[in-house]
Order: structure tokens, then sequence, then C-alpha cells
């Protein structure tokens, strides 16, 4: 049976950019640079892949409307029901929805991670595998050399906690204790417990100074704008009848 949430997901995914774009009357600069970048990578050779600039992708996305917090905590995790609705039905609309959200989201190593799960669950011809390992190798790559996690000073530049995990799991192959926030010398980090297969205990360190200060920043400007509704919608409530 289809799943009638994707459609109405899709619409609303439909609806929500187009109201950015009508609220902000002109596309983004930094958005149209970045998908600048993601076209360019995405038309790279397989051969000369070594040559994207994953680092400068990552980069951009930070400051694109894509990358906003609530976006990265809803629209990557429903990358996965979207790719597995397409992979089923095989429907056009869904497959443009897929690879739109792919596109905007092409320096999160999370989506990466739910395209090639999707592949290897259903071998969908519109992913192409070996670019997505391409693409989490990248990323990966750029992510831990922006430090070595051994200390604050040190610490791992994320982006998302998926970057988090991605490499605490994935690259060091460690197991998760805890994870602790901790502020210090102006910069607040994400501090992970976290063990080896020989029982060897270590802490991880991830600097997220500029992730959370660009949450706080979506946050004040969602409450701003709640704030502005507000008088609104009581001028606009009709009187209450008097007897």
């Amino acid at each position: 049976m289809k799943n009638f949430f994707l459609p109405g997901f899709i619409v609303l995914c439909i609806i929500f950019f187009a109201f950015v774009a009508f609220a902000a009357d002109v596309v983004r600069e930094e958005d149209t640079q970045y998908l600048a970048a993601v076209k360019a990578a995405q038309e790279t050779p397989a051969e000369d892949a070594g040559k994207i600039d994953w680092a400068n992708l990552r980069q951009l996305y930070f400051d694109t409307t894509f990358y906003e917090e609530h976006l990265g905590v809803v629209e990557v995790p429903n990358l996965y029901a979207l790719g597995k609705e397409a992979s089923t039905g095989m429907d056009p609309t869904d497959i443009a929805m897929f690879r739109l959200m792919m596109q905007r989201h092409a320096a999160n190593i999370g989506a990466h991670q739910i395209a090639y799960r999707i592949y290897k669950e259903s071998h969908p011809s519109f992913i192409d595998s070996a670019k997505e390992i391409l693409a989490m190798r990248g990323l990966m790559n750029a992510i831990v050399k922006t430090g070595d996690g051994k200390s604050p000073a040190t610490a791992f530049v994320a982006f998302t906690r998926g970057e988090e995990y991605a490499v605490v799991q994935g690259y060091l192959n460690l197991k998760i204790v805890e994870i602790k926030p901790q502020d210090g010398d102006r910069k607040t980090y994400d501090v992970f417990d976290a063990f080896n297969d020989n029982g060897d205990a270590f802490k991880v360190y991830f600097d997220v100074t500029r992730r959370t200060r660009r949450k706080n920043e979506v946050a004040k400007a969602l409450q701003a704008e709640q704030a502005k509704e507000e008088p609104k919608a009581a001028t606009d409530k009709p009187a209450a009848a008097h007897p």
C-alpha cells in the first residue's frame, strides 16, 4: 500500500520553500553559491573525485538556509522515508524530490549514509553507490582534517551531530558511552566518552561553537517572528458579541 505520508511531506516541503523564497523576495546568494558548487561536484568524473573540495562544500553548506537546524533535524531523517518510497514505487515525483533533498544536503555526511543504506537495501537505479561512497570518504577526510579530537585545543569541528557520530563510530571505531556539553575559552564543545574493542577509554572533543551560535540565532529569529504574529492574531480576532 502506498505510504500517504510522503505525498503530504512533499507538498509541505514545496510550500515551505516557496514561502521562504517569497519572504526573501530573492534567492539567497549563499544558497546559489552552494548549489553551484554541489552541481560542479556532482558532474565531476569518478576518476577526478579527489579534486572535489569537500571542505569548501561544508563551509558553504553551513551558511545556507538548507543547513538551518530545524531543516537539519527534520529533512535529513525524512530522506530515508522518501528514498524508500521512491525505490519502491519508482514514482518520478518521489525520485525528483529525493534528488532535490540530496542536492540541498550534499555536504551533510548523514544524507549520503542514508542514500547508501537505501542502495544496500533495494538497489534503486537512481542512487549511484560509488558516488555515495566517494562523497562519504571526501566529507570524512574534510572533517578529520579540522583536528584530532584529543583535546579542546585540537577538537574536530563538527557542523552536525551526524558528523560527530560518523567520526566516533565510523572513523575511530569507538563505542559511545556518553556525550557531554562543555564550555571553555569562549567555545562550546561536545565531549564523547567512548571505548574501543579492548576496553580502552577515550575522550573525543568536537568544537560546536559555530553550530551552537547558529542554532541560537535561528531560535531567536523564530521567536521574533512569532512575537510579530501574536499582536496581529489578536487584532484579527473577531470581537465578542454583546448581549
